[in-house]
């Protein structure tokens, strides 16, 4: 239960301008590495990269960044890694890594197989995955 409300808080604290210490992400990586919950991690993880890239720490949240692709990676949920990756984009499109940035976004847009309706139009990874890779392309 502990692992999951974690997760939650630093998935989503960085939405209201919370600090990214007043997260707990260390708690969270240790308790998930204990209970080998690598799900909730990567949740937790997507809102530290976020978090990171919003105050302007952009090495640190490249370096998360490329920590969570390959989480995603070894979790092998195309759902998950569709829903999460993008944030991974992100951060490497801030950071200037436009290669990695365009490899991320081709990720998500291939495994979201060009449906842009698995979600909802505003929240479709699909949507994310072609404006990043547009935005990398620039």
């Amino acid at each position: 239960m502990r692992i999951a409300v974690r997760a939650r808080l630093c998935a989503t604290s960085w939405r209201a301008g919370g600090s990214v210490v007043d997260t707990g992400f260390n708690e969270l990586r240790e308790m998930a590495a204990a209970a080998n919950d690598m799900v909730s991690l990567a949740f937790g993880m997507t809102g530290q990269v976020l978090a990171l890239s919003g105050i302007g720490r952009f090495e640190e949240s490249s370096q998360l960044a490329s920590e969570l692709a390959v989480l995603l990676e070894s979790i092998d949920d195309p759902t998950l890694t569709v829903a999460l990756l993008w944030a991974s984009a992100i951060a490497k499109l801030f950071r200037s890594e436009i290669t990695e940035c365009l490899r991320l976004t081709e990720r998500v847009i291939d495994l979201a197989e060009g449906d842009p309706h698995k979600r909802s139009a505003a929240k479709s990874p699909w949507t994310r995955g072609q404006a990043a890779s547009s935005g990398c392309r620039r």
